[in-house]
C-alpha cells in the first residue's frame, strides 16, 4: 500500500474475470502507449506467458523513464491455470530476465518461502488426488487449507536466509528503466 501511495489513477489488467480489472489483454501486446505508465506490477503472471522476454520487453516499453516495476514469479509451485503454465524462474533467473531488458535491478528477494512452498505441493498434490470427485477435492481443499496455513508463517523466521532461496516458492525483484531510454 505504500508503494501505491503516491498513485492516483491504477489500471488492472489481467486476463480473468476473478480478479478485479480494468483492461483484458496480453501482456506480449500491451494496448498502451510507449512510456505511459509509472509503475508497473507483475505478480505471478510470467509463469503463464508464452513468450516472457517478450511480456518484459512490453513492459520496459510502457513504462516512463525513471518508471518502476515490482515483479514476481513462482520458483517451486504446482502446475496450475492448466494448460498455460509454462515456466519457472530461480532468484537468479528472474533478475538476468529483467536485466536483460535494460531494467536496473536495485531489490530481489524472496517473497514467499519454504514453508509456503510445502503447504501448497502438499495441498494441491492431495486435491489432484481426488479431483475425480469435486466434492471430495472441495473438502481436502478446504481441510488441508485449513490445516497448513499456519505452516505457511514459518517462513518469517527464514525470510533472510540464504537456506531459503533453494526451496522458495516465490521470488520478487524491484527495478526500474533508466531514465535514457
Amino acid at each position: 500500500q505504500r508503494l501505491l501511495k503516491p498513485y492516483r489513477n491504477i489500471l488492472r489488467m489481467g486476463l480473468t474475470t476473478r480478479d478485479e480489472v480494468d483492461l483484458f489483454a496480453d501482456v506480449c501486446k500491451i494496448p498502451l502507449r510507449d512510456n505511459s505508465i509509472d509503475l508497473l506490477i507483475s505478480s505471478s503472471i510470467l509463469e503463464h506467458v508464452y513468450d516472457p522476454d517478450q511480456a518484459v520487453a512490453e513492459m520496459l516499453r510502457v513504462l516512463k523513464p525513471g518508471g518502476l516495476i515490482y515483479a514476481e514469479i513462482p520458483f517451486l509451485r504446482s502446475y496450475h491455470m492448466i494448460p498455460i503454465d509454462y515456466q519457472r524462474y530461480t532468484i537468479s533467473g528472474i533478475e538476468e530476465l529483467f536485466k536483460r531488458h535494460q531494467f536496473q535491478i536495485t531489490d530481489k528477494g524472496i517473497c514467499s518461502g519454504p514453508f509456503t512452498a510445502l503447504a501448497l505441493f502438499l495441498t494441491d498434490f492431495w486435491v489432484s488426488l481426488f479431483s475425480f470427485n469435486r466434492y471430495l477435492k472441495k473438502a481436502t481443499l478446504l481441510f488441508l487449507s485449513l490445516l497448513l496455513h499456519p505452516v505457511k508463517y514459518l517462513d518469517r523466521f527464514f525470510e533472510n536466509s540464504r537456506w531459503a532461496q533453494i526451496p522458495a516458492c516465490n521470488f520478487y525483484c524491484i527495478g526500474g528503466k533508466p531514465r535514457h531510454l
